[in-house]
């Protein structure tokens, strides 16, 4: 598999890939992007956790790494935090 991506193996048959996924991958693996033959819902990914976890140091630390993450990865506009 060029590259060592395994993304490739995933990508193959009749199985998606979210585009910006698509878009990070190098151009000679082989997988391109299609439009889907549906409509295509917004995709929301969102973080879960439970009420007694609020104020957890080592959890806040976690929440507060996956967020800057997110962040750099599809910039700060996607990415709002909304507490409940």
């Amino acid at each position: 598999m060029a590259g060592g991506f395994g993304a490739a193996r995933l990508a193959c048959g009749e199985r998606l890939l979210q585009r910006r996924l698509v878009d990070l991958l190098p151009l000679n693996i082989g997988i391109r992007a299609l439009p889907p033959p549906f409509e295509v819902a917004p995709l929301i990914e969102a973080m879960w956790w439970h009420p007694v976890y609020d104020a957890d140091p080592e959890h806040a630390y976690l929440r507060d790494v996956l967020t800057k993450a997110a962040r750099q990865a599809i910039g700060p506009a996607d990415t709002e935090v909304q507490h409940s």
